[in-house]
């Protein structure tokens, strides 16, 4: 019987192999080139597939980030397929427009000649530390001088959710004129990883190693230092409360000044900090289906007892990794983080 087991999946296997290799050369070629005629790179559309998005060359060195997995053989099957019909299958709930909007996006600013992509990491600190190689900071520009938002996108510590609550949030706070870098930092296991809490802190590592990048090479970004927000998002928003509290993970350890706020969508709050005294947003949908809603106005609730200032939302519908909200009850949240950031800041 295990052997007929093993033999059937062996032939599924298979199977997914061809389908993901034969999407790969019909998705690919999907579409024409990748340049318009006047040599400026082309919008891609719903009906490309992530492999396609992947091998842009406006986003040369830096494709495989757009990808919402990482790894493995579920990923290399994922990667033929369209994007709308990818997405269908990870959330249903997803606004797929919105996040392609937001991939066109970043393809006319690579068109208007700016940089939208950073090693934070040396290539000394990646030799010395392999794991370190899949990370990077994309940079949206806003107004000269103005503050910046550091977007922590979520993913489970398995991926980093970038198509989803990294490009569609960055583009909405640049509309409002913010600066505004999204954080790819290190998931997955790796070398002496024993459970959540070593994921965690390495990729607060990240963070403070990407905040120190910005502040070395201001002449890059022109943002300002004071003021900044953090906005989590699930697995980020446990980040952006361990960057925000007062334990040696914290942003005092590191030497940095604290952030004017902390902005959460939907954060994983059974394994978050609760020492934490910073301004704090907290959004979250009562069908999620991942997190319990019911638990995250818990959390709220202890933060408030400690006389954090907090704002929570609860919406009805809009499941888990709403994003921006677009088709949500959630929709139009970000303009109230906006402001309770705002407030916050004195700006």
């Amino acid at each position: 019987m295990f052997k007929k087991i093993v033999k059937w999946i062996g032939i599924v296997l298979a199977g997914l192999i061809l389908i993901a290799v034969f999407g790969t050369l019909v998705q690919l070629g999907r579409g024409g080139d990748y340049y318009n005629e006047d040599g400026s790179f082309k919008h891609i559309t719903a009906k490309q597939s992530f492999n396609f998005v992947v091998n842009h060359p406006a986003f040369s060195g830096f494709g495989q980030y757009f990808v919402p997995c990482e790894g493995g053989f579920g990923c290399a099957a994922l990667k033929p397929l369209a994007i709308d019909r990818a997405l269908a299958y990870i959330a249903p709930t997803w606004d797929v427009e919105t996040d392609v909007n937001a991939i066109n996006f970043l393809i006319d600013e690579v068109n208007a000649g700016k940089t939208i992509f950073y090693d934070y990491y040396s290539a000394e600190d990646k030799s010395a530390d392999p794991s370190k190689e899949a990370t990077g900071l994309f940079f949206i520009e806003g107004d000269p001088g103005a503050p910046f938002a550091l977007v922590l996108p979520g993913g489970g510590f398995t991926t980093v959710a970038m198509y989803q609550e990294g490009f569609p949030i960055a583009q909405a706070l640049h509309e409002e004129e913010y600066n505004v870098f999204i954080l790819k930092y290190r998931v997955g296991g790796h070398e002496g990883d024993t459970g959540w809490k070593e994921r965690i802190e390495r990729a607060n590592l990240d963070i403070a190693a990407a905040l120190e990048y910005i502040v070395d090479n201001n002449d890059l970004f022109h943002v300002s230092t004071e003021g900044y927000s953090v906005w989590g998002f699930s697995a980020g928003g446990t980040l952006a409360l361990q960057w925000g509290s007062s334990t040696e993970s914290g942003f005092s350890s590191f030497g940095f000044p604290a952030p004017a706020a902390i902005i959460l969508g939907y954060p994983a709050a059974s394994i978050a900090s609760t020492d934490v005294n910073i301004p704090t947003f907290i959004v979250i949908c009562k069908d999620d289906e991942m997190i319990a809603a019911s638990s995250v106005e818990a959390y709220a609730a202890t933060l408030s007892a400690s006389a954090t200032v907090v704002e929570f939302h609860m919406y009805e519908t809009g499941g888990h990794g709403f994003g921006v909200g677009v088709g949500t009850d959630a929709e139009g949240w970000m303009l109230n983080a906006i402001d309770f950031w705002e407030r916050h800041a004195g700006h």
